[in-house]
């Protein structure tokens, strides 16, 4: 079980110009070794981050650099967790959809940067030289930390909830009637609830969900699932 990382960040989405970031934790199986690019079984997230980023980023670039520096501090407190339960970690593939986030991480481009800009840089070198993170490119549509960084229209989370939640076939249905405050299709909510308060006795939770579980317990979370907002 190997853990990650969809990163992601929106410029100037927030008021007084500030931009958010978010990343998507999930575990899947052993990522190819570079050059390839890694390309992830995907999996229920274990965690969900979404928080603001404190200072006013002068682009977008910026933002994104910020974003991964932000999700790169997270993933050293999950590979402690998760080597502690006894599943070894190789450097974690962490992706983002910014070119240039990426090549400041592998000196393929150099510029003047602020202090802050080469703060996080250099240490996120750092982290790639331990062999503690991965990080890669790929494109936007393959990245699952995008869908938590902006706001969208109740269509949009019907259409992605699939994408993000386990089980989703039993919440949705094709020219379905949805309800307003729920979001599940009319004619389901009453098997929905009837599941939700009465589970069957005969359901065993799968391995990857205990282990979420206890990875999110020993980070002091309180659900696999969560999004934080600070």
């Amino acid at each position: 079980m190997i853990l990650h990382v969809d990163t992601d960040a929106a410029y100037l989405v927030l008021p007084n110009a500030r931009s958010r970031h978010a990343g998507h934790y999930f575990l899947s199986n052993a990522p190819s070794p570079p050059p390839a690019t890694p390309t992830p079984k995907p999996d229920g997230a274990i965690l969900t981050v979404c928080k603001t980023i404190r200072n006013v980023m002068t682009s977008a670039a910026e933002a994104e650099t910020a974003g991964v520096f932000g999700n790169g501090q997270e993933i050293i407190a999950c590979r402690i967790s998760l080597q502690a339960l006894g599943h070894p970690q190789p450097a974690t593939p962490l992706k983002t959809d910014n070119s240039t986030s990426n090549s400041f991480v592998h000196a393929n481009i150099k510029q003047r940067r602020s202090k802050t800009w080469d703060m996080r840089w250099n240490w996120l070198r750092d982290k790639a030289t331990h062999q503690q993170l991965r990080i890669y490119w790929d494109k936007g549509s393959n990245n699952d930390g995008d869908y938590f960084t902006k706001h969208h229209p109740p269509t949009i989370h019907l259409e992605q909830r699939p994408r993000y939640v386990l089980n989703a076939h039993h919440l949705t249905a094709p020219n379905a009637l949805y309800n307003t405050t729920t979001g599940i299709p009319e004619n389901t909510i009453t098997e929905h609830f009837r599941v939700t308060c009465n589970p069957p006795t005969t359901h065993e939770p799968s391995p990857m969900s205990l282990l979420a579980a206890r990875v999110c317990s020993s980070l002091g979370r309180t659900q696999p699932l969560l999004s934080t907002n600070t």
